[in-house]
């Protein structure tokens, strides 16, 4: 038997995103670092990629989901060479 495999954090992420529906970074970082560690910096980076994609609109300092976000969570990756 295997050990189950654990999800990417974006995963994590992507769903507590859609449970909010409109938070800040601040308290997206607390809800997902209950369990999953995560660091603030990393939380950061995948909201500002969801907002330049046009999947989460900036109010200030809070972020709201978008209308036509996917089910699945948006995972951005670099490509090595």
């Amino acid at each position: 038997m295997s050990a189950p495999r654990k999800e990417p954090i974006e995963e994590t992420m992507w769903r507590t995103i859609k449970i909010l529906r409109v938070f800040d970074k601040g308290s997206l970082h607390r809800h997902v670092n209950m369990t999953h560690p995560c660091t603030a910096q990393r939380i950061s980076r995948y909201v500002n990629r969801l907002a330049a994609q046009g999947l989460l609109h900036r109010h200030r300092n809070d972020y709201q989901l978008s209308s036509f976000a996917p089910a699945r969570a948006p995972i951005f990756r670099k490509l090595s060479r």
